[in-house]
This record gives C-alpha cells, sequence and structure tokens, in this order.
C-alpha cells in the first residue's frame, strides 16, 4: 500500500474489488466496499468514512463507525465520514474480509472474536504486524482451502 503524502497530511484508500471495468468512459463497478481517509500528521486528526469495508482496528479494539452502505448499493445515498484525532504510537489495523472469514477444516471462521484476542498484542514494526496476522489465520486455517483474497496493512502514527 502507497500512502499520497501533501506536506503534513497522508491519505489511505482500500478499494476491494473483484472486477473493475476499463473503458472509454472510467466508472466503478456497484456494490464493492471503499474505506477512504486522510491524516493530519501534525494534529493526529484522521477522517474517515467507510462504505461496507470491514472494521478497522484502533490499538487493539475495533474503530467506530457509521453504517454506510457499500458503493453503488443505493443510488443517492449520502455516506457520511467520522473523525477523531490520533495519539502518538497509535496503531491502525486495514484487512479485507478474507482474515474474517478465513475458515478452517470445521468450517469454522477465525472470526471477529479471533482477530481482536490477536490484536490486544504489540508485534512491532508494520511487516511484524501484518506477518503475525497473516500467520495466525494460516495456523487457524490449517490444510483448508483459502477462499477468498486476504490483504492486511497496518498504520502507527509516530511523532518525531
Amino acid at each position: 500500500m502507497h500512502s499520497l503524502r501533501a506536506g503534513n497530511l497522508i491519505a489511505f484508500a482500500i478499494f476491494i474489488a473483484l472486477t473493475l471495468v476499463a473503458s472509454r468512459v472510467a466508472h466503478v463497478v456497484s456494490n464493492k466496499a471503499l474505506l477512504l481517509g486522510t491524516i493530519d500528521l501534525n494534529t493526529g486528526e484522521m477522517e474517515y468514512c467507510n462504505a461496507g469495508h470491514t472494521k478497522t482496528l484502533l490499538n487493539g479494539d475495533f474503530l467506530p463507525q457509521l453504517s454506510n452502505f457499500v458503493l453503488g448499493g443505493f443510488p443517492g445515498f449520502e455516506y457520511k465520514s467520522q473523525k477523531l484525532t490520533l495519539a502518538p504510537g497509535s496503531r491502525l489495523v486495514f484487512y479485507t474480509d478474507g482474515v474474517t472469514e478465513a475458515r478452517n477444516h470445521d468450517k469454522a471462521f477465525f472470526g471477529e472474536d479471533s482477530l481482536l484476542e490477536w490484536a490486544s498484542h504489540d508485534y512491532g514494526d508494520a511487516r511484524q504486524t501484518c506477518g503475525s496476522l497473516l500467520d495466525k489465520v494460516c495456523i487457524f486455517r490449517g490444510k483448508a482451502r483459502q477462499n477468498d483474497d486476504i490483504a492486511i496493512m497496518t498504520i502507527r502514527l509516530i511523532t518525531t
């Protein structure tokens, strides 16, 4: 994941789509999830809008989020954003539903409870954090088939 940086503002977008249609007139396929936000690196203020994406983790718990629909689900729907201030050292973890919907041989889901248990620990830098969650999901799944994509991204607010 690359971030866009303009001065002390970073923008992040996580767009999960099975198909993007490219043509002379660009458009977005309906019923897709989107998480979009900005973080002001001077103040720690984050503004974000979740359109049907999985819940975001903040410091080991789920980030509060409004109930917005997936893109294109209801034409004319007005999406609402939320704001909060991140403290120095705050850790955000974004993931696709392939994490929580991973199944083992008994058809049990990894689920949000397992995710929260994992999130209660600090795993170090971004690579270690993402790697430890992927390892946890793979161990849970065992030799069961992976049925969905898995993507994990983390942001930690570091002040200098």
